[in-house]
């Protein structure tokens, strides 16, 4: 009981602060997401300099895509500045693109591997798991894919899509799948 009664209490105190002292809480999120987009910019030059290094296996590379794709969805969704997001990156992938590919980049890229790890978890709530993660994330790209082609198809009326590119499309559509399938049953 003690230890619910202080929790009540607790939450309580917070809640009159945030009321009372709104500033000190914005000034609090906004330094927490500038940490955050810090361990972003690390992250994405870590990845990068991975794509260019490629001293990651490609079973870590794939999920170091994923860590990386997620963090910077959510992000997004968490009204981050695109524009920042996409100048962060912007920088990252130059500033790896003048490192060497030495034992000093291994190390930065195992760092920025378990960053990833552990800004991904902390921000989505989910956790990297082999051939299953993998499987989604692709099949994700795909279907995103495959609808703004769909979109692009419908709006552009235009582009005089005929019968045969359709049959042709749809046939690779469902070729994909198949195989997205059988790789991540």
């Amino acid at each position: 009981m003690k230890f619910v009664c202080t929790v009540r209490y607790s939450a309580m105190l917070i809640l009159i602060s945030l009321v009372m002292f709104p500033h000190e809480a914005s000034a609090q999120r906004e330094k927490d997401i500038g940490q955050t987009l810090e361990q972003f910019a690390k992250i994405a030059g870590g990845w990068y300099l991975n794509k260019k290094c490629k001293n990651l296996s490609d079973e870590l590379a794939r999920e170091f895509e994923w860590h990386a794709a997620k963090i910077t969805v959510q992000l997004g969704k968490e009204n981050v500045n695109k524009k920042l997001l996409f100048g962060i990156q912007k920088s990252a992938r130059d500033v790896s693109s003048k490192l060497g590919c030495n034992k000093d980049a291994d190390n930065i890229i195992i760092q920025t591997l378990v960053l990833a790890r552990s800004l991904s978890a902390k921000l989505t709530g989910e956790r990297y798991s082999g051939g299953k993660s993998d499987a989604q994330y692709a099949m994700g790209n795909f279907v995103r894919i495959a609808l703004a082609v769909e979109v692009i198809m419908k709006k552009c009326s235009q582009l005089n899509f005929d019968e045969k590119m359709v049959s042709e499309s749809t046939n690779t559509f469902n070729a994909m799948a198949h195989q997205l399938k059988s790789k991540y049953p």
